[in-house]
């Protein structure tokens, strides 16, 4: 039996987020809206966002590029206005990992050790699987981990 399946996926493109002053800041805040007025099945973005993530998105906080953090968390965070999850969180929670240590995807100056790179989906899809492969895109000579996830549609 074939299943013809229709999905709508937008890749924001690492220049449009970015910046570090004020119109990426807003940058984040239009895309968030744009999500929350469009369907999408899937988003994915190099964010350079979070400064400190967690499992728990309430423990999640994001850079002050003069908002305090917020226009990010219209995006990423516990104020988000669209209907797109974290996919490695929801799988993580779904996997009864309730401490879960978020992946590595980028490293600062060789030290510090950051997820900037995220999948978001709808409810519609189930994350079965979620890898950042960090290792595999260094030595392909990227500066941030390829991420993959395979879902099962509900």
């Amino acid at each position: 039996m074939r299943y013809q399946l229709e999905t709508t996926i937008h890749k924001i493109e690492k220049s449009n987020l970015t910046q570090f002053e004020k119109r990426g800041t807003y940058n984040f805040a239009s895309i968030a809206d744009f999500l929350a007025e469009n369907k999408m099945d899937f988003f994915s973005c190099d964010a350079n966002e979070p400064m400190v993530d967690s499992i728990e998105i309430g423990d999640v906080k994001f850079f002050d590029n003069g908002d305090n953090g917020r226009c990010a968390a219209l995006l990423f965070g516990t104020d988000r206005i669209h209907a797109l999850d974290d996919v490695w969180r929801r799988f993580t929670l779904t996997q009864g990992n309730f401490s879960g240590t978020p992946p590595i995807s980028y490293i600062i100056n060789q030290k510090v050790k950051k997820r900037y790179d995220f999948i978001y989906s709808t409810s519609q899809y189930s994350p079965i699987c979620v890898q950042y492969l960090l290792e595999d895109s260094l030595l392909a000579t990227s500066d941030h981990a390829l991420v993959i996830a395979d879902f099962e549609i509900n």
